[in-house]
């Protein structure tokens, strides 16, 4: 990294594999005879084996669902407490925001997804998921994996399909996905694993890569715990965006931009989702907490630490 145009171009390089990025094994195909749907990972025994990890539902899930013959797309933070489950989420696409509560007994699971916004006509009814939890292990997943069918009522009409979900991280950061190891660095320092997990909170410098342009933002973040929030603005176009919501459990973060059109604001609202992860970078020219990923729109980002 000789120079913070570096940023812009070591995007067009990144060779780092996200966690579950492009949902390799969150398929949904057709549905098969029980209500499974079929290219379902099952880790060479049909079904899955039965999970025996303590809290399971702990930590970051990507799920897919069915809806109007589209497979939709979104990330939960769930926390596991006995059989109970709580946390929230966002819907990939839209950036909506949603709670969760759930129960575990063995290998049945339910779970209810309540979006926070109220809908035009009042309260949004809730998404109801029943399902099946099992542990699956093959080539290009290790973990735990649910499956099974929602319903829900829009617009006075009771709908509903397949979903199912794998977990893309532990809530200690372990990697229950198979993941490359990460390169070295390209001015030679290479990265480290940090003996804890750094602290995110202070001054980002960022680029991303946006309607085939790259963008840079000065980006401030704050940390409690395992959440985030903050502010910045894209330089290249005066936009400024809130942070309100974020997760980070080392070394997997998101966080959700939210952008409002008006006067000082944005030209439009939208949302844009940051995935990544955190790594520590040891080069001649940058030492510190460093990330890098993917937007919900396959985007590359990067990101050090100027504070």
């Amino acid at each position: 990294m000789t120079d913070r145009s570096s940023l812009t171009r070591s995007l067009l390089v990144a060779t780092l594999v996200l966690t579950l990025a492009g949902c390799a094994k969150i398929s949904l195909g057709p549905k098969q005879p029980g209500g499974a749907p079929s290219g379902q990972a099952t880790g060479g025994q049909q079904g899955g084996a039965p999970v025996a990890t303590a809290n399971p539902m702990s930590g970051t899930w990507k799920i897919a669902f069915k809806f109007n013959n589209q497979v939709m797309k979104a990330t939960m933070q769930l926390q596991q407490q006995g059989n109970q489950f709580t946390g929230s989420g966002t819907d990939d696409d839209s950036g909506r925001a949603f709670d969760v509560q759930g129960t575990v007994n063995g290998q049945d699971v339910t779970f209810t997804k309540q979006y926070q916004a109220p809908g035009a006509n009042g309260p949004v009814p809730p998404v109801n998921y029943a399902g099946t939890l099992t542990m699956v292990n093959d080539k290009d997943y290790q973990g735990p994996y649910m499956n099974g069918n929602y319903n829900t009522v829009i617009n006075g009409q009771q709908v509903g399909d397949v979903f199912e979900a794998q977990l893309a991280s532990s809530q200690g950061g372990e990697q229950t996905a198979s993941t490359p190891p990460p390169s070295p660095s390209e001015e030679g320092g290479g990265e480290q694993a940090p003996a804890k997990a750094p602290d995110l909170s202070g001054k980002w410098l960022v680029a991303y890569k946006w309607n085939f342009k790259t963008i840079k933002s000065t980006m401030f973040l704050e940390q409690d715990g395992g959440h985030l929030s903050g502010r910045g603005v894209d330089q290249n176009t005066n936009e400024k965006f809130e942070i309100q919501k974020g997760w980070y459990s080392f070394p997997n973060m998101t966080i959700v931009r939210t952008y409002k059109k008006g006067k000082g604001g944005a030209a439009s609202d939208r949302t844009m989702i940051f995935r990544g992860k955190v790594q520590m970078v040891n080069a001649k020219d940058y030492q510190g907490p460093y990330m890098r990923g993917e937007t919900q729109g396959g985007g590359e980002w990067e990101a050090q630490l100027v504070r």
